[in-house]
């Protein structure tokens, strides 16, 4: 059962006939998101979202305070907010500094191309630059449209290679890939290394919704558990490897491998559009 919900007897029904089942590496494969309302009876307690644009609610006494900001107008990528990745080897494909740029129409464009005898993808990160624990964090985005590739908004720290302690001393927060070109939206939290100590917990959700349109991603990330959100809708929630405690930085990039399908260079080049990234924080800080 989902942490924060309540249930009366015809939503247990519901929840029977359609629970989503565990697939592979822990993922929760699901379709679809509970509504506020099931069968009328059960009820999200979390964040409210208050206004149309924005994070939710403040807690009462606080408010939301906007600590990174990037709308990408102008001619190029602001090199005070953002460190443009390349040019080395990323997976099957080379990460460039050629595929990131600005398209003149208040976007960041990231490539998957070919340039030369290399197939390039890139990524835009914040480290160095800006970094935060806890908040809300969110962009605005159209996915690219064919396979072979994927999207991905996500959050990094030095401490993700330690092990011990569990994710407290370092989470990779993948707010938001996009492997698939049916909809599906893959939602995930890395912890104690990348070799044999790794572990993972995620979940995914199918809404064709985002394929052709704009689509806003987004994690409300607080001391004792992650939310995420699509469209303001919430899609997931956990607290597993104990809640990173630590300040992460932002990445937006796209990456070549078998993950993202079989890619068709035919159909290249194709984009991954950003309209803004925001951060906020609160203002009076978080309570523990």
């Amino acid at each position: 059962m989902l942490p924060g919900l309540f249930f009366c007897e015809a939503d247990r029904k519901i929840m029977k006939e359609t629970a989503p089942r565990l697939g592979n590496e822990g993922f929760m494969k699901t379709s679809f998101v509970f509504p506020l309302v099931l069968a009328g009876c059960a009820v999200f307690a979390g964040p409210v979202f208050a206004e149309q644009n924005g994070p939710p609610a403040a807690p009462a006494g606080n408010k939301w305070v906007v600590t990174f900001e990037d709308d990408f107008t102008g001619r190029s990528i602001d090199e005070k907010k953002w460190l443009i990745e390349g040019d080395y080897k990323r997976k099957d494909g080379w990460w460039t500094k050629s595929a990131c740029k600005l398209d003149g129409n208040g976007n960041l464009e990231i490539l998957t191309a070919r340039e030369g005898e290399k197939l390039i993808s890139g990524c835009v990160s914040s480290a160095g630059k800006f970094e935060q624990k806890y908040g809300y964090w969110e962009c605005k985005a159209k996915m690219p449209k064919h396979p072979g590739h994927w999207a991905a908004f996500w959050l990094m720290c030095n401490g993700v290679g330690t092990v011990g302690n569990e994710g407290r001393d370092g989470t990779e927060i993948d707010i938001m890939e996009f492997p698939k070109r049916d909809g599906t939206i893959n939602f995930a939290l890395h912890w104690d290394g990348y070799g044999k100590d790794h572990k993972v917990k995620g979940s995914e959700v199918k809404m064709p919704e985002v394929l052709n349109d704009w689509a806003t991603y987004s994690l409300y990330w607080s001391p004792t558990e992650y939310i995420f959100y699509v469209n303001r809708k919430e899609v997931w929630r956990s607290n597993a490897g104990g809640v990173c405690q630590v300040p992460t930085h932002i990445l937006v990039s796209t990456e070549i491998a078998s993950w993202g399908g079989k890619i068709d260079e035919k159909k290249l080049p194709d984009k991954f559009i950003i309209d803004y990234v925001r951060v906020w924080d609160l203002k009076n800080g978080w309570a523990k």
